[in-house]
Order: structure tokens, then C-alpha cells, then sequence
């Protein structure tokens, strides 16, 4: 997967910043602050999501504007082009994916476009910056090669850090002969318990009767409680009753007087409709007269007016005749003007024709297509015109320019290659300096072998001491575990027998292992070796030349650098060949577009009927003219067709307005506004007499409604005062009214009734619970009785607590020293949690053992492709210098770096130099070799500023040869520049702004 484009919308102090055309090689360089990191975060954070909050990472979110977000232009291999948008939303962002077919998607797309890897794992294997080579400083010595094997595992230290965790983990939860570990005090702590248990089962018997007792008294006191609770209750309730047995005994003499009024039928509200419907009756009576009235005075009235009715009838025609007398003076002012306008448009036709020398006829004139396809292609043939004319005077100055570009480079050439060495006298040279450079190397080599062998002597006198006291000790410690597992099974502590059974065996592993190492590598064997290989180093050093190297070296390289030079201007002069080239191809091809629209300039002078003296350049300026004198001259038909339409429209509207002032006016008039006068004037006497008439005839018919209304509800008032006496059963008012005033002392009884019922409803008594007491004297009689009783019953409860204080104190006693049942409790408890210190110890060992043997499956499976690609590497890094990287033992984590000379150094041993280079091949064999179907970009961050020239140009071309992945390398040292070519570099400004090479 290659990123082809980077889109930033807003990023940092990053906005609107568009990169393209990513190289294979691609090299960002910028000062401090100038936006590396931003980048670097940007990729991770699109492919992978923002940091949260939570997170420590920058989130980077911009402080001066909204937009947060961007997105990546990737090549996929297998997708084609694909395009990752990432834009604030939730926690991680907002993502969409949008593939080369069409297919879009989200989160779920993007984890299959990168494999399901996560920014973690993304960071740990295939981005790496200064950090992971300042961590080779940090870690001790005796970890640095464990520190390797962990990153050449997961791409980071995380292993070595796991595996020293749970080693920790075990050590503070047991440690054989240890007092400080938590299962060592557990056990110690259960051994004194268990004694205190066995004496407290001797007393257990007294107190368990005690506590029955106790418990026994404790239930009777509850129930006495409960029966106080519920006399208080009842005694409660009385006393409430009491309050309301008034009212129950009122509410029984209503239920009397009730019964003895008997049946009584009377309507409901009969006095209030009574007096209501007799307040309405009279009034309408009145109004009923004076209606009658205004009706006769208004039909006299009507009679005296006198109306036209065949004037009103035909009211619209005669408005519509008035109304063209105006339009009549209106369209003989049209008739006017546009007997002007048909000479200006004569005049304008004339003048055109003569411009454009046109002598064509009507006809002809119709004829000639001025459409708009035929303006829009005389427009294409006249731009086309133009735009070849600008052409040729471009391309006559691009001519020049690349004539003379490519002959000064070739002249370039010439010189350069004047200026190198033959290559006879640079194979001389290269074998002078091969000698002087293999001999320093054979006097460094001698120095350190001097320095081994200084070193192996001293160390021969104290190895066979030290080792036979480490001996003795792991053999006296294996002699207590196993006394103490023999001991324990006796006591039958079975736990202790499988600590101490474990320990046992893990000592004796490593005693073993020991010894055998001990046996295998030999002082003396090595020494021999050593004192050999300074033999041969003296040889050599005596058979070789002493030359400057550095002299030789200075010479090559200056005749390096002629040569990438005359490449470089061989390929400049290839590609300035190719530009010189393209300009003659582009001047044929101006000639055949010259010729091609030239015949087609001449078809459009022959559609156009236009004269050839007519330049093309006014082309487009003719045809606008022609249609424009083909639009006038249809405007001029137009206006004589209109003139024709207004002198008919005029005869028309004399003759409507003559017939109608002949059949309504008396008089005779002889103009035509005199008749429209006269019409006017008779239209409005005829409408006025309709108006009066009409509005008399409203009011008729408004007292006839008014009297129909009037007449309708004084029936309805008068059949309702009889249908009241009949519900109340009279015969007249009198009758009526007295009946009434019985109905209201009933309705007093029935209110007084709902009243007391209400009361007792909201008591929450019935009326039978107070029938059952016929005096208030027998209520208190009751509650005196429950009184007494619940007296009675609180002495007795007073017996008891002071008999159940006299248990707790006899309990107390035996608890000072502690029951049976609670230590029992205690020793279960302690001993359930050494149990779960135990199984926590066995899960962190069962961890152990699992991370082994993964390390074991990863060293027989996995390493051995990823070192052979990482040896491959090292040896260029360092010129052959170190040639294999070897796993440890079996039970060891680590490398050792064998030189060519066949010497094996711990990772502690090397240089610091040497150290990042052996880092720096297993980082990248690591993200080559073993996610070989991951082709993701790699990302590095100033890694190598410790490494001097010759390092750093050895280790940027081997990330040049890297062809399955791409390579981002982001830097601010500008000396590291010179190794890049220009389409490899970036350039960040202070400013944000982006310098491409």
C-alpha cells in the first residue's frame, strides 16, 4: 500500500495543506516546529482514528478554526486507488472509504483496507523513531540483548518488560526460605491459628446454649411487642370513632324525617324555569306589535319608485361600449407610433446592408441560417483562429529556449567527462585504498584480541572459585526445600508440599543448566583460539604497506562525485532531447489545425453569402449583423400586420356604441363621445332607482323574518309554561308556587344528608360499625379495657430484657478470648485465601511458562527468516564488518552478534554506533519479513543522528533499495539533504507553507 496524496483540512496549526505525487522514497525535511510530527500523527490518525481524550497522546486539535481532519490518497494493491476521510465526530472521528469501483463504507472498510492492524501494532513494526534507539541507552546491560529479541518480536520492548513483570509478580508472592512474600506470611499466619482453633472447640458447647437462649427471648419480646403494637391500634381507632359518633346519630334522624315525607314528585329547578320563562314571554309579546307596523309603513313606500328594467338588463353591455372609448383613443396613438418605428427600422436595415456590402433579397435573406449551432460554430472557428495565432509566436519562443538549453548541457557533458579519472587509473586507486582500509581494520582487530586475551587470564583465576560456591549454595537450598516437603506431607500440608516440590525442581534445572554451560564453554579453548588469531594479525601487519587511506578515499570520492554528475547530465540531456522534440512535434500538428479550420473559415463565407474581402477576424461581427437584419425586417412585417388589426378594432367599437345610444338615449347625438356622455348619464338614474328599490325591499323582508322569528318563539315559550305544569302535576301559577316551597325543605334534608355521608366516607367508619355502640360511655369502656391489657404486657417485657442483658453479659465473657465458630471462620478464610494467593501465583507461572514457550515456537519458526533478513542487512550497514545474529540458549532470551573474524559479542559488548545499526536491521527485517503480506508504508523520525557519514549514506540507500515498501523519512538536518535527489524531498516552512523540490 503506497499514500499517493496527503490532505490536510485542518490538523495542528496545519490547514488547507495538500501534498501529491508521494514518491516511493519520500524525504520531509523542516526546521523545528515546521509540522514533521503533525504529519506523522495525520497518516496515524486517519488510518487507524484521533487520540481520545483519555489517551496521552496530542489530539492536535486546531485552536484557530472548526476544521479538523483530512484524508489520504492510497494505492491498495489489490482495490486500486483508495481514497480514507477522516472529519470530527465522534471519539476517533468520522471515517469514509471510497474504493476505485464505487463501493464506499466505513470503520469496517478501513480495517479490512489495513488488515485489521491496529495503531499500536501499526506504530510497533512499521513507524520508529529516536525514542526506540534512545531506549538501547536506558536499558541495563545485562537486558540490552533481551531488549533486541523483544523488538525483533513485537517491534517494541513490551516483551522484555512483560517477562520482568511477571518475574516480579512471582517473587512478591512466593520465594522459598522468604518471611516478606504474601504466601510465606499466610502460611505462617495459618500454623498459629489452627493451634487457637483446637482450644476454643473445648469451651464451644456452653456458649452454643447460651445463644439459644438468647434467641429465645429475643423472639418471645417481638411477639409481645407485636401484640402491644396492635391493642394500641385498636385502642387508636376507638378514640377516632368517638370523635364522630355525633354525626352518626345526626345522619340516622335525617335517614327518619326522610322516610316519614314519603313520596314527593316535583321538577327539578321548577320555580327558577317557572320565573324565567314568564320574564321572556312579555317582551316578545311587544316587540310583536311594533313589527307589524314598520311592515305596512315600507310596502307604501315601494310603490312610489319607478324603474328602467331593460337598461339594467343589459347594464353590462352599455359599460363595456363606455369602456372603448378609451381604448379607442389608445390604439390610434399605437397607430402612431409605429408608423415611426417602421421608418427607423427601414433606416437601420439600409445602413447594415451598406457596412456589410449586402445586395441579397428578402428571399436570400431567409434563406441564410443564423441559428444559434451556426453563431456558436463561427465563434469555435474565429476562437480557434486566435488561439493558432498565439500558438505559433509560443512556440517560436519555445524553440529558441530548448535549442539552447540542450546545447549547453551537452557542452556540460564534454567537460565533466574531461575532468574524471580514467579507469585505469581509478582501479589503481581503488586497490591502493582496499589495503591501507583492510589494514587498519587487521590493527584494530589486534587491539581488541590483545584486550581478550588480557581479560580471559585474569577471569580463568576467579571462574573455578566463583563457580564452586554458587554450586554449593543452589545444593544446600535444594536440601531445605526438600526436607520442607517431606515435612509437610507428614503434617499434611499439602500446599506447602507443592511450593516447596516446585522450587525443588526449579533449582534443580538450573543447577544443571549451569553445569552443563560451564562444561560446554571452556576459558581455556577460547583463550587458545585468541593467542592463534594475534599470530595471524601480526602477519598480516607485517606483509602490508602503509598508506594514507583517508587521501585515497578523498580522490575516489571526488571522482564518485564527477561521475554521478556526468549521469546527471546525461539524464538532463535525455529529457531536454525529449522536450526539443515535443516542440517539433508540436509544430506539425499547429500546421494541420491551421489548415483545418481555414477550409472550414471558407464553407462559413459561402453559408453566409459574405464577401471574402471581409477579414476574418470581424467574422463573427458579420454574422450578428445579418441576424440582426433579419430580425428587423420580421419586426417590420409585424407592425405593418398590427396597423391592419387596429384600423378594423376601431371600426368596431364606433358601431357598438352607435346602437346603443339610438335605443336608450331620447335625444340625438352626433359624436361618439357625446353618445357615451349621454349613456353614462342614463345608466346612473336607472341604477340608483334599483338601489332605493333593493334596499326597501332588504328591510320587507327583515321584518317578515323578525316577525316569523318573534311569532316562532312566543310559541315555543308559551308550550313550555304548560308542559312545566304538567310535570308538577297543577292546574294553575298558584297551585305551582305552593308545591314549589315544599320541594325546598326536601332538598335541604337530601343536602344535609350528603354532607354527613361525606364525613364519615372520609373517617373511614361505616354507619354500621357506630350502630353497634348505642352509647359514646360504651366506646371508652372498651378502650379503658385494652389499657390494662397492654400494661400487663410491658411488665412482662421488662422481665425478659433484664433475663436477656444477664445472657449477653455470660456471652461476652466467653467471647473475649474468641468463639470456636469464629475462629473457625477466620482459619477457613485465611486459608480460602491462601488458596487464591496460590492459584494467583500458579496463573502468573502458567503465564511464564506459556510466554517460553511462545518465545520457543517464535525462535524455531519466525526468527530464523526474520535474522536471515536482518543479518543481510547488518552486514551492509557495516560494511561486512558483522556478518550473523544468533539466538541464545534455549532458556535465554538474546542475540549475539557474530563479526567476520567468527568473534561473538554480547549486545552489551558492541558500540553504542554498532548497537543502533544491529537495531535499526532487525526494526526493518521485522516489518519486510514478517508481515511480508502487509506491504504498509514505513515511517521513520531522525533515527540516525548518531551515525556518521559513512553510516548514514549506507543505511538511506538501503532504504532506497527497499522496492515492496514506501518509505517516509521525515528530518530536520539539513547536512543529510545531499543524499536525496529532488523529486525525493519536501521541504516544510516555518510558515506551513509546503517547498517541493
Amino acid at each position: 500500500m503506497k499514500i499517493s496524496e496527503i490532505h490536510i483540512y485542518g490538523y495542528g496549526k496545519l490547514e488547507n495543506l495538500i501534498i501529491k505525487n508521494l514518491s516511493q522514497f519520500q524525504v520531509f525535511y523542516g526546521k523545528n516546529e515546521a509540522g514533521k510530527s503533525t504529519i506523522m500523527s495525520f497518516i496515524h490518525s486517519v488510518l487507524f482514528g484521533f487520540p481520545t481524550k483519555q489517551q496521552s497522546e496530542l489530539r492536535y486539535e486546531p485552536k484557530i478554526h472548526a476544521k479538523y481532519g483530512g484524508k489520504l490518497i492510497v494505492q491498495h494493491p489489490i482495490e486500486g486507488q483508495v481514497v480514507i476521510e477522516r472529519v470530527k465526530g465522534k471519539a476517533i472521528g468520522d471515517v469514509m472509504v471510497n474504493l476505485e469501483d464505487g463501493t464506499s463504507g466505513g470503520e469496517e472498510l478501513l480495517a479490512k483496507i489495513v488488515k485489521n492492524i491496529d495503531k499500536s501494532m501499526y506504530q510497533s513494526i512499521y513507524s520508529f523513531n529516536l525514542n526506540g534507539l534512545q531506549n538501547i541507552q536506558q536499558v541495563k546491560s545485562e537486558d540490552l540483548g533481551k531488549f533486541l529479541f523483544s523488538t525483533g518480536a513485537v517491534g517494541t520492548d513490551k516483551l522484555l518488560k512483560v517477562e520482568n513483570e511477571l518475574k516480579k509478580e512471582l517473587e512478591s508472592r512466593f520465594k522459598p526460605g522468604g518471611k516478606k512474600p504474601i504466601i510465606n506470611e499466610k502460611l505462617k499466619e495459618l500454623q498459629e491459628l489452627e493451634w487457637k482453633v483446637k482450644d476454643a472447640q473445648k469451651n464451644n458447647n456452653d456458649y452454643t446454649n447460651l445463644i439459644q437462649k438468647r434467641m429465645n427471648l429475643e423472639e418471645s419480646i417481638k411477639k409481645i411487642q407485636l401484640e402491644i403494637k396492635q391493642l394500641q391500634t385498636n385502642v387508636n381507632r376507638l378514640k377516632e370513632m368517638n370523635i364522630h359518633f355525633p354525626s352518626a346519630k345526626e345522619l340516622l334522624m335525617v335517614y327518619q324525617e326522610l322516610e316519614q315525607s314519603g313520596t314527593f314528585h316535583f321538577p327539578v329547578d321548577g320555580m327558577k324555569r317557572f320565573e324565567a320563562l314568564e320574564q321572556l314571554i312579555k317582551p316578545l309579546e311587544s316587540q310583536l306589535v311594533g313589527l307589524q307596523t314598520k311592515q305596512g309603513k315600507l310596502t307604501e313606500q315601494l310603490a312610489l319608485i319607478k324603474i328602467n328594467p331593460q337598461l339594467i338588463e343589459q347594464e353590462v353591455e352599455v359599460e363595456a361600449a363606455i369602456s372603448k372609448l378609451q381604448l379607442d383613443g389608445r390604439l390610434a396613438t399605437e397607430k402612431a407610433e409605429m408608423k415611426v418605428q417602421i421608418n427607423a427600422i427601414q433606416l437601420q436595415i439600409n445602413q447594415l446592408k451598406e457596412k456589410l456590402h449586402y445586395s441579397i433579397d428578402e428571399q436570400q435573406l431567409l434563406n441564410v441560417d443564423t441559428s444559434i449551432f451556426m453563431k456558436e460554430k463561427v465563434g469555435q472557428i474565429q476562437s480557434m483562429a486566435f488561439r493558432l495565432s498565439d500558438q505559433k509566436q509560443m512556440l517560436d519562443n519555445r524553440y529558441q529556449e530548448e535549442k539552447t538549453t540542450l546545447e549547453q548541457i551537452e557542452s556540460e557533458i564534454t567537460y565533466l567527462e574531461e575532468q574524471q579519472l580514467s579507469e585505469q587509473a581509478r582501479e589503481s586507486i581503488v586497490r591502493q585504498w582496499k589495503q591501507a582500509t583492510e589494514l587498519e581494520q587487521v590493527k584494530l582487530d589486534l587491539k581488541e584480541v590483545q584486550s581478550k586475551i588480557d581479560y580471559h587470564k585474569i577471569s580463568k583465576k576467579t571462574e573455578k572459585s566463583r563457580n564452586d560456591n554458587s554450586k554449593g549454595q543452589t545444593i544446600i537450598l535444594s536440601l531445605i526445600l526438600l526436607f520442607l516437603a517431606l515435612w509437610s506431607g507428614i503434617n499434611q500440608n499439602w500446599m506447602i508440599v507443592v511450593i516447596s516440590t516446585v522450587s525443588f525442581l526449579y533449582l534443580s534445572i538450573v543447577f544443571i543448566k549451569k553445569t552443563l554451560f560451564t562444561v560446554q564453554v571452556r576459558t581455556d579453548d577460547l583463550l587458545a583460539d585468541l593467542i592463534e588469531k594475534e599470530k595471524q594479525l601480526l602477519a598480516q601487519i607485517s606483509l602490508a604497506k602503509d598508506q594514507d587511506s583517508k587521501l585515497l578515499l578523498a580522490e575516489l570520492q571526488k571522482d564518485d562525485n564527477l561521475r554521478e554528475k556526468v549521469q546527471s547530465a546525461k539524464l538532463r540531456c535525455s529529457q531536454q532531447q525529449v522536450r526539443y522534440d515535443q516542440v517539433v512535434r508540436a509544430y506539425e500538428e499547429w500546421e494541420r489545425e491551421t489548415k483545418s479550420n481555414e477550409e472550414s473559415l471558407k464553407e462559413v463565407y459561402q453559408q453566409l453569402n459574405l464577401s471574402s474581402q471581409i477579414p476574418w477576424k470581424r467574422i463573427a461581427d458579420a454574422f450578428e449583423m445579418i441576424s440582426d437584419i433579419k430580425e428587423m425586417n420580421a419586426e417590420h412585417k409585424r407592425l405593418d400586420s398590427r396597423i391592419k388589426q387596429v384600423v378594423e378594432k376601431r371600426r368596431e367599437i364606433d358601431t357598438s356604441i352607435s346602437l346603443l345610444a339610438e335605443r336608450f338615449l331620447f335625444e340625438k347625438k352626433t359624436s361618439l363621445t357625446e353618445m357615451v356622455i349621454g349613456l353614462k348619464e342614463a345608466l346612473k338614474e336607472a341604477r340608483q332607482n334599483a338601489l332605493e328599490s333593493d334596499g326597501i325591499r332588504v328591510k320587507v323582508v327583515e321584518v317578515e323574518t323578525d316577525l316569523f322569528t318573534i311569532r316562532k318563539e312566543l310559541g315555543y315559550l308559551k308550550g313550555e309554561f304548560q308542559q312545566l305544569l304538567q310535570e308538577a302535576e297543577c292546574n294553575n301559577e298558584e297551585e305551582f308556587r305552593s308545591k314549589a316551597n315544599k320541594a325546598i325543605e326536601i332538598e335541604a334534608l337530601l343536602f344535609r344528608k350528603r354532607t354527613i355521608e361525606n364525613q364519615l366516607k372520609s373517617s373511614g367508619y361505616s354507619l354500621k360499625e357506630f350502630q353497634e355502640f348505642e352509647q359514646g360511655s360504651q366506646i371508652n369502656d372498651q378502650i379503658t379495657e385494652w389499657n390494662l391489657q397492654m400494661n400487663t404486657l410491658e411488665e412482662l417485657i421488662i422481665k425478659q430484657q433484664s433475663e436477656w442483658a444477664d445472657i449477653k453479659h455470660q456471652i461476652s465473657l466467653i467471647e473475649e478470648g474468641g468463639t470456636y465458630t469464629e475462629l473457625l471462620h477466620r482459619y477457613k478464610h485465611l486459608k480460602y485465601e491462601l488458596e487464591e494467593q496460590a492459584r494467583s501465583w500458579g496463573a502468573y507461572a502458567v503465564a511464564k511458562h506459556l510466554m517460553t514457550k511462545t518465545i520457543e515456537k517464535y525462535k524455531n519458526e519466525k526468527l530464523p527468516t526474520l535474522l536471515k533478513k536482518a543479518e543481510a542487512y547488518l552486514s551492509y550497514l557495516t560494511n561486512d564488518t558483522y556478518i550473523r545474529i544468533h539466538t541464545k540458549e534455549k532458556d535465554e532470551s538474546g542475540f549475539l552478534i557474530e563479526r567476520k573474524d567468527h568473534t561473538f559479542f554480547e549486545a552489551n559488548e558492541l558500540s553504542q554506533a554498532t548497537m543502533e545499526q544491529v537495531y535499526v536491521s532487525i526494526r526493518l527485517a521485522l516489518a519486510t519479513t514478517l508481515f511480508e503480506k502487509h506491504r504498509f508504508p514505513i515511517i521513520i523520525d531522525d533515527s540516525f543522528v548518531n551515525f556518521d557519514h559513512i553510516r548514514i549514506e549506507r543505511v538511506l540507500k538501503l532504504l532506497s533499495n527497499i522496492k515492496d515498501h514506501q518509505v517516509l523519512f521525515f528530518t530536520c538536518h539539513s547536512h543529510l539533504l545531499n543524499y536525496f535527489s529532488e523529486n525525493q524531498l519536501i521541504e516544510l516552512g516555518e510558515n506551513e507553507e509546503l517547498i517541493s523540490k
